[in-house]
């Protein structure tokens, strides 16, 4: 068989080399039985002649630069549970006809968050625990909040609309809300984020923006308004809740 190279070999280093290919063909011959797929399709397809070999780039997944093992040594909490076997649900032989689970304001007593309509959350709500303390909001109530930061379009619906508008949104919400499942009066809230994550480290170098006490209470006074509550929100960025805190504690 005529040898066909397109490397820089010169006719003259052949016989030097000539040893050497003998010798990998009698290791490959006494290895061919172990040989696996991967290595099967690693290897260069066959030559005839008139044809180039392929010289396409093998590709290969760039190496990993993070050690697992070593990152979930680092962890603060190692979840050593093992997991549980896999049940499949039963099947269902009850005779009595399913309602349909649906979603939006027409869903009406057909939404899975109300119990007893064959729903996988039929046994998630109200949690089994302990009776509530008297006067306690939930699960006597629904919480409707609106979320968002009043400086920012981007952030929710409370800065995406003017206070007005976007109050008046909420009251519609909240009507909704009573209209579909009276037993559970809904309660309206608004969730400003007072501490916001930022790209850049900023001037403390802690990657967040503090909002001043004018936002805050401003929010808390469109609160007021509609006898809401307000979550006061903080991405901490960089720092840590126990440098946050004492600046907002007061509200």
């Amino acid at each position: 068989m005529p040898l066909r190279t397109r490397s820089r070999i010169s006719a003259q280093s052949l016989p030097a080399l000539l040893p050497l290919a003998m010798a990998l063909l009698c290791a490959c011959a006494g290895d061919s039985q172990r040989i696996g797929v991967e290595e099967a399709e690693a290897q260069p397809a066959h030559v005839t002649s008139g044809q180039k070999p392929n010289t396409a780039p093998v590709l290969r997944a760039p190496a990993d630069t993070v050690d697992s093992l070593t990152a979930a040594r680092r962890a603060t909490v190692m979840d050593t549970m093992p997991l549980p076997p896999f049940k499949a649900p039963p099947a269902d032989t009850s005779t009595r006809p399913r309602t349909p689970s649906g979603l939006g304001p027409r869903s009406g007593d057909r939404h899975p968050a109300f119990g007893d309509v064959g729903s996988p959350l039929d046994s998630l709500w109200p949690v089994k625990g302990p009776a509530p303390l008297p006067g306690s909001i939930l699960p006597a109530r629904r919480i409707i909040a609106f979320y968002g930061n009043p400086l920012s379009k981007r952030m929710g619906i409370l800065g995406e609309f003017p206070p007005e508008e976007m109050l008046r949104k909420l009251d519609a919400e909240v009507a909704a809300w009573n209209r579909i499942d009276p037993a559970h009066p809904a309660q309206p809230a608004l969730h400003v984020i007072v501490l916001v994550a930022d790209a850049q480290p900023g001037t403390s170098g802690k990657y967040r923006t503090r909002h001043d006490s004018a936002m805050i209470e401003k929010v808390y006074g469109w609160a007021k308004s509609r006898n809401a509550l307000m979550f006061v929100d903080l991405q901490v960025g960089q720092s840590n809740l126990q440098y946050e805190l004492p600046w907002i504690e007061k509200f």
